[in-house]
């Protein structure tokens, strides 16, 4: 009864919140010109998404093994944990200093990828992704809900936890893992996970494709980076769930023509999403 009185709370906000956008003409995007469309090549995602793939699902991985077999001896679990959380630090500082040094070769390139339009501050932009939360996030909720209901009459039950929640609640143990964990999660992956999908991945599609086909083949990309073997029949949601916030994260950066936008979504969702799992664990 609790849970269905949320959900139609979330769902009134949902409404609410998304038809004041609506009316305040917060889903109308700018003119769609052909000829701004950056230029990606196939080689440049290819290098970028290889950089990633390689030190993030193998690299990682292997040092994590190392320090689990080694550490688990002396039995310091605290010391995993924290071992565990600075590596993944590590890891995506590195994936992000080679991907932003692969790139910045083309100066202006680059700097059209991340903003290309002056007629508001990055701050600016960085605030209307916020923004974009308050009215993506209910939505998320809803899907993600639904997905699982019709998940649960098909399959039964089938408890699941998303990797990276289930990775931050055992960092609660160790304040300094904490401290990595939440570094990663709202700072560093939302930064290369805007460059890469986004700022590539997004204006490669939209140069063959077209805007609304790049935001969603974009967003679903996205989805399916997320899925993991340990989440189980939990995928389903939870990449639906993804996939929405995708497609919001897509459109508020061809909105602002600025990848500030979708960062201050991202970072916005993954730090309330942290506060949710510190300060409300029962959810």
């Amino acid at each position: 009864m609790t849970q269905d009185f949320s959900l139609f709370l979330i769902l009134i906000t949902a409404l609410f919140l998304n038809g004041a956008a609506y009316f305040t003409r917060f889903y109308h995007l700018p003119a769609y010109d052909p000829k701004k469309v950056l230029p990606i090549q196939v080689k440049e995602i290819f290098m970028v998404f290889a950089i990633y793939l390689i030190l993030s699902m193998i690299f990682a991985p292997t040092i994590a093994k190392w320090i689990i077999h080694h550490v688990k001896e002396h039995g310091h679990k605290k010391m995993i944990i924290l071992s565990l959380s600075g590596v993944q630090c590590a890891v995506l500082l590195v994936v992000l200093a080679l991907t932003w040094g692969y790139l910045k070769k083309k100066v202006s390139f680059v700097n059209r990828m991340i903003k290309d339009s002056y007629e508001k501050s990055r701050i600016y932009d960085f605030l209307v992704g916020g923004y974009a939360w308050l009215i993506s996030f209910p939505i998320v909720i809803i899907v993600e809900y639904l997905v699982d209901t019709l998940i649960f009459r098909i399959f039964g039950p089938h408890p699941y936890e998303q990797t990276a929640v289930h990775f931050v609640r055992l960092t609660k143990e160790s304040p300094l893992a904490l401290w990595f964990a939440i570094i990663a999660a709202v700072i560093l992956a939302p930064i290369l996970e805007e460059l890469l999908f986004r700022g590539l991945l997004q204006n490669y599609f939209k140069r063959y494709l077209g805007r609304a086909k790049g935001i969603v083949l974009t967003a679903l990309f996205f989805a399916l980076f997320h899925l993991t073997a340990r989440q189980g029949f939990g995928n389903i949601p939870l990449a639906s769930a993804i996939f929405v916030l995708g497609i919001y994260l897509g459109f508020v950066y061809e909105r602002q023509s600025s990848l500030y936008a979708s960062l201050g979504l991202h970072v916005t969702f993954n730090g309330m999403s942290i506060l949710r799992i510190l300060f409300l664990p029962e959810n």
